[in-house]
């Protein structure tokens, strides 16, 4: 009985292959064992294959900016505030190394603060003028207080300061926190460089000007005026046109971003600060 059944079978799958190739369902119907089909396995693993050396080519590309999405990936392997904090701490050494080898005469103009004061065309501003940028972006007031000691240039003829901007902007911290470590800087000024006169610079808006921060900006303003005032220095408002448009933000035909002057900006600031600085200027 089975070699009648096995014949039938036979007979049946003679046939079908007569109508073309069976499907491995249709030798398994008829008690065939089926054959492993590898052309398909092969095509399936070429596709995969092909599909990720094409994502790996796509995720190189995006993360170096060739392909959007670069910004987005490389926070998902390092999160961006460790990136940005590591570059910030690298340019911060690099700054503090070129000002202990920079050759500097006695009588010079010390500027010292934040981005303002680095990105200053020092010479172009104040021709004539022995200038000195110890300007540091990004740097907090308590950064500033921690390495001046080691900025000031021996016997400066003058020190302007701007300070206090990445403390109430960015790291939103009470206007009166700030104004205390701006009195622990001219606690130290005075220490340091007695007979230097300061000069402040008011801290400037921004285009943005988000209500929280442009309240804290202003109140920094005024406790800066009070305060320079009172220990005897000289405070250059800076929230007045033509840096500042009729909404309070800094005008956009003065600035290169939201949050720095261009080179016309600075020409503004620089004519205020010479007017501040003529007593002193005379002498070269």
């Amino acid at each position: 009985m089975q070699r009648g059944r096995y014949q039938r079978d036979r007979c049946d799958l003679d046939e079908l292959r007569a109508y073309g190739p069976l499907s491995s369902a249709d030798m398994g119907d008829l008690g065939a064992e089926p054959r492993p089909n590898t052309s398909r396995a092969r095509r399936i693993t070429s596709v995969a294959a092909a599909l990720v050396v094409a994502a790996t080519a796509m995720l190189a590309l995006a993360w170096h900016d060739v392909l959007p999405g670069g910004w987005r990936l490389r926070g998902y392997v390092r999160p961006h505030w460790k990136h940005e904090a590591a570059e910030r701490a690298a340019h911060r050494a690099a700054r503090l190394a070129g000002f202990a080898c920079e050759p500097v005469q006695r009588g010079s103009v010390v500027f010292i603060g934040s981005s303002t004061i680095e990105r200053f065309p020092l010479e172009a501003a104040f021709p004539g003028v022995r200038c000195v940028d110890r300007g540091i972006g990004n740097e907090t007031l308590p950064e500033l207080l921690e390495r001046v000691p080691s900025s000031l240039p021996p016997e400066p003829k003058a020190v302007v300061v701007y300070a206090g901007s990445v403390d109430v902007r960015w790291l939103a911290r009470p206007p009166e926190e700030v104004a205390a470590h701006a009195e622990s800087l001219l606690d130290l000024l005075a220490q340091h460089v007695p007979l230097a006169p300061i000069v402040w610079i008011g801290v400037l808006p921004d285009r943005t000007q988000e209500s929280g921060a442009a309240a804290r900006v202003a109140a920094l303003n005024e406790s800066l005026a009070e305060l320079v005032g009172r220990r005897g220095g000289t405070f250059v408002a800076t929230h007045r046109p033509p840096l500042v448009d009729d909404q309070g933000r800094l005008d956009r035909h003065h600035s290169e971003d939201d949050l720095h002057l261009s080179e016309r900006g600075y020409d503004v600031l620089a004519a205020w600060l010479r007017a501040a600085l003529a007593p002193l200027a005379g002498g070269g």
